[in-house]
């Protein structure tokens, strides 16, 4: 699709699509352990996964049926992206990643020795990841190997979304945009003074980052431009360019449609944490309670 034109400043007066959202269903790994999700990561519209704040990585297929896949005996699991429904990376704050292959879960791998912690990680197809850490840093994955470059001296990496391989976009608590091509990196700013918190990109030529004071700063025709979202996001996830969903801390949910963003929709009582959308069929998001809720991105 063509890049969409940017997000207009403002809200939508439209509520969020509530009807599209499920009720909060459980997920009984998380309730029986107590531990919360960190990170959803959806391949195919059949398959998820899961880090939760124990360590552990949990499997989904459908609506449910969620079981625990693997376990980073560490703990301290942060994300988890995948690129393929068999090919995941889970990173940690130890600085390891445990990753998904054609032969299965593997061991926790160590990736970072730099100053900072691993932040985030995102994968796109079965061969391409990138990480990122509090120290400005990032990992490339490829050909089963990692590969350390330094992005920036500064704040920390909050966020990065490769919408695919080899392209990625990280962001920092500095409000800049930091682009991996081809084993380059260049800079601009994308929030002058607020610290980005989250991104998600559809194509190389449209991303959406959140803030810390509860505005997003959206990359579309080949420039990032501010505007307000009505709330500050936990998460946010773009299947499509121009189309966008975001949910906080408070339940609440918003989307970017037409070029603008709706009113906040409460759509659960609870904290939500995670969220990750599969392009043309639906999004999960996973609350602070052990409950994940799914959201129709076709349909009334």
């Amino acid at each position: 699709p063509g890049v969409s034109q940017p997000a207009r400043a403002g809200a939508s007066s439209s509520p969020a699509g509530t009807a599209r959202w499920s009720r909060p269903q459980p997920v009984p790994p998380l309730l029986a352990g107590r531990a919360t999700v960190v990170g959803v990561s959806c391949p195919a519209a059949t398959t998820c996964y899961a880090a939760d704040s124990s360590g552990r990585v949990l499997s989904a297929r459908g609506n449910g049926g969620w079981r625990v896949a693997a376990s980073d005996p560490r703990g301290g699991i942060v994300a988890i992206s995948c690129g393929a429904p068999a090919a995941c990376v889970a990173v940690d704050n130890s600085g390891y990643a445990v990753i998904l292959d054609r032969a299965g879960w593997g061991s926790p791998v160590f990736v970072d020795s730099r100053p900072g912690t691993l932040t985030t990680v995102s994968c796109h197809g079965p061969a391409f990841c990138l990480a990122v850490d509090s120290g400005g840093s990032a990992f490339a994955y490829q050909h089963g190997a990692w590969t350390p470059y330094t992005v920036t001296s500064g704040p920390a990496l909050a966020g990065v979304s490769c919408p695919v391989a080899g392209h990625c976009v990280a962001v920092s608590a500095a409000g800049q945009a930091y682009t991996y091509d081809a084993g380059g990196w260049r800079a601009a700013t994308a929030d002058p003074g607020h610290a980005l918190t989250a991104v998600s990109c559809a194509s190389p030529g449209f991303c959406a980052a959140s803030d810390s004071s509860g505005r997003a700063a959206v990359l579309a025709g080949g420039r990032w431009q501010v505007v307000p979202m009505a709330m500050t996001a936990e998460a946010i996830s773009c299947p499509a360019d121009g189309s966008c969903v975001a949910v906080n801390g408070s339940g609440q949910a918003v989307t970017l449609a037409g070029g603008a963003w709706t009113a906040p929709a409460q759509v659960d009582g609870a904290a939500l944490e995670a969220l990750d959308c599969t392009p043309g069929t639906r999004c999960v998001a996973a609350d602070h309670d052990g409950n994940v809720l799914y959201y129709r991105l076709t349909g009334s």
